[in-house]
């Protein structure tokens, strides 16, 4: 809840209310009418080179990226105490939605790949194996494509190497790596096949609809 109340004031007064010089002004999260601001919010962000065109995000449409090779990874926490987590698998699925022909998510996932991390917060930390580099990045961490996400995505853009997984890692100060798990492109999951819980290969991506 801490984290909530820090984000939503400054969100609120700079991103809404643009309110970025005047010292003066107190806007105050605790004033904030949902009934009545968010339609206010949502009126704005559909006003094309509105203030408000920059809070809303959501269209699914990505071919022109697509069209110029882009490469796209997304990764997200579940545990996530600042941006719901479901929004952005919904987000995925709704781009899945939108390619074309009978094979949806492949098409989808020939640019595009979301990687949800069990356990992770807003962007880093959390309980368990989180760190995969990025913003997670720590000295321990491996740089290279199967422990670090910026690397796969170089992989991906200069060798055309897509990646299924990343080996996230949880580590304690002075001790170095705990445990290590996959964390699998969506919507797959990472599923216990048995063995040392600790090591990355004691589970297996699998598809949780038809497992």
């Amino acid at each position: 809840m801490g984290t909530l109340y820090r984000v939503a004031p400054n969100f609120y007064r700079y991103m809404v209310l643009e309110d970025l010089f005047d010292e003066s002004a107190n806007a105050d999260i605790a004033d904030f009418l949902f009934k009545a601001n968010v339609n206010e919010i949502l009126e704005m962000s559909e006003e094309p080179g509105s203030p408000g065109s920059k809070i809303n995000t959501l269209s699914t449409d990505l071919s022109e990226f697509r069209k110029a090779g882009g490469k796209l990874i997304q990764y997200h926490g579940w545990n996530d105490p600042s941006m719901p987590a479901a929004f952005y698998t919904q987000y995925y699925k709704d781009v899945v939605n939108q390619q074309p022909g009978d094979s949806q998510l492949e098409e989808a996932q020939s640019f595009y790949r979301l990687f949800m991390v069990p356990g992770m917060g807003h962007c880093r930390g959390g309980y368990g194996p989180t760190n995969i580099g990025a913003l997670s990045h720590l000295p321990e961490n491996a740089v290279d494509p199967t422990h670090d996400i910026l690397e796969a995505l170089d992989r991906w853009v200069d060798k055309g190497i897509a990646p299924s997984e990343i080996i996230a890692t949880s580590f304690l100060p002075s001790e170095g790596p705990q445990r290590q798990m996959p964390v699998c492109a969506y919507p797959k999951t990472a599923r216990y096949l048995g063995g040392d819980e600790s090591k990355a290969s004691s589970y297996s991506c699998v598809d949780p609809t038809t497992h």
